[in-house]
């Protein structure tokens, strides 16, 4: 809902209604698809600074997104796992 709202904020779409958003909300409707992408980083970077192991880490952002990045291109899950870090540590350079 938040992106749809966000959406038709953008487009200035005045008739759009708050019955529609309810629509929406009940499934009846789609506006703008939710890409939850940014809460995958922002949930992986949250993770990240909140495990110990990554404490080695000088600036945390830069090497989390380090990782991000290998775990973004990868099939595997967008979630973080300190097995992920280990596995992967050698193929971030030192800060």
């Amino acid at each position: 809902m938040v992106a749809t709202v966000k959406a038709v904020k953008e487009k200035q779409d005045s008739g759009f209604t708050l019955g529609d958003l309810l629509d929406i909300k009940l499934g009846k409707k789609a506006y703008k698809k939710f890409d939850n992408s940014s809460c995958q980083w922002n949930r992986f970077l949250k993770d990240f600074c909140a495990d110990e192991i990554n404490d080695i880490y000088p600036n945390k952002l830069k090497a989390a997104s380090k990782f991000w990045a290998i775990l973004r291109s990868s099939d595997l899950p967008k979630v973080y796992s300190r097995e992920f870090i280990e596995s992967h540590k050698n193929e971030i350079n030192s800060l």
